[in-house]
């Protein structure tokens, strides 16, 4: 027992023997330290421009993904998953300009639009492969894959599609940074899905 003493003295000796200008020193390099990244974050947020936001899925809001570009750098999109359970500056930067409602209509949107697209992604397939054009009209046909429409998507629709592929598991998952790269600077929606149809084939090939 005496022993245990002497070393709790022993311990109590040499912390005080620390300078307390030391002490000091080190405080103030860690809150110079914190200080300078709450400054970065601030500047991230600032240069955010929000795209929009989703949920996991309708029944599941406990978290959404939040998606972003940096000085409206629209070839290097961004996500990040945020909890609405907790307080956080990301979640107060998104809600500065959308609301949880629009987060709800974006999520049952974007639902649909995965099962259009690949809908419409296995009718471009078939059309790759033999020529032809599921459609019920002649009018349905031109419209649709008019050459001009698709080559003049508007950069916003053009940019919300190749969110949509990256998404995809298949993309995530390929290898070939090449074909990766050409879809996201794929210029317009032909050589989009091009490109997606590349690692469709690659994938298909793999496995045969």
């Amino acid at each position: 027992m005496e022993n245990n003493e002497n070393v709790i003295d022993e311990t109590t000796t040499i912390i005080s023997d620390i300078p307390k200008t030391e002490i000091d020193e080190r405080m103030i390099e860690h809150k110079k330290m914190i200080d300078e990244h709450n400054k970065k974050r601030e500047e991230l947020l600032e240069r955010m421009t929000i795209i929009g936001a989703y949920y996991p899925s309708v029944d599941n809001r406990v978290s959404f993904f939040v998606e972003y570009v940096l000085d409206d750098n629209i070839n290097e999109p961004k996500k990040e998953l945020v909890s609405t359970l907790n307080e956080s500056d990301m979640l107060d930067r998104v809600l500065k300009t959308i609301t949880y409602d629009d987060i709800l209509e974006n999520t049952i949107e974007r639902q649909k639009l995965i099962v259009k697209m690949n809908e419409e992604f296995i009718e471009f397939t078939e059309w790759k492969k033999d020529g032809t054009i599921p459609s019920n009209s002649e009018d349905d046909k031109k419209d649709y894959y008019s050459l001009e429409k698709l080559q003049n998507l508007e950069t916003e629709s053009l940019f919300k599609l190749k969110l949509e592929i990256f998404e995809q598991e298949i993309v995530q998952n390929s290898e070939n940074r090449e074909l990766r790269s050409c879809i996201r600077k794929s210029k317009n929606v032909i050589e989009l899905m091009h490109y997606y149809w590349e690692i469709q084939q690659e994938k298909i090939n793999e496995t045969e």
